[in-house]
């Protein structure tokens, strides 16, 4: 098999890297594979999955090399990248739950946030969550807005 043009090296600058160490960033791993492979014209599924295969540290290769999904010629990119994420089930979850954002709201309450970087910190994360639970029907925007810490426990934040 000889190597398109356009695709990176390993480890080159631009070539697509996953950490088996965080593997929520399983699909965007794939997604910048996609990308890769659709702009440098690779069709052929058994070069998609190789370099989908080649990109990932030594050890998570052997793996996804020794599924049946991978050296069946049937089988298309896309059901081997589900295959894939099929195995990592903590992925393929829901990303938050309702005890995420509760826990995020107790463990805030019991401190003080002491500027605006940490109240921007704090809320960021909140309003990730939230607005995640929202969108899944999990919480209102009623909920929503009253599971936030009160002013009264953000002390500091503006500077009072």
């Amino acid at each position: 098999m000889s190597l398109p043009p356009h695709m990176p090296a390993r480890r080159e600058y631009g070539a697509p890297s996953f950490d088996p160490q965080c593997h929520r960033e399983l699909p965007r791993y794939f997604d910048s594979i996609k990308y890769l492979l659709t702009r440098s014209n690779i069709t052929d599924p058994a070069d998609q999955k190789w370099f989908a295969t080649y990109y990932a540290d030594l050890d998570v290769s052997d793996f996804w090399r020794v599924i049946p999904e991978y050296a069946d010629p049937t089988c298309d990119f896309v059901k081997f990248k589900n295959t894939i994420l099929s195995l990592y089930p903590e992925v393929s979850g829901a990303r938050y739950r309702f005890a995420d954002l509760e826990s995020l709201v107790e463990e805030q309450s019991r401190r003080e946030i002491k500027s605006i970087w940490e109240y921007g910190e704090y809320y960021r994360r909140f309003f990730s969550i939230s607005t995640y639970l929202c969108n899944k029907k999990v919480i209102d925007k009623v909920s929503q807005s009253h599971a936030d810490v009160s002013c009264s426990q953000i002390r500091g934040a503006n500077g009072q």
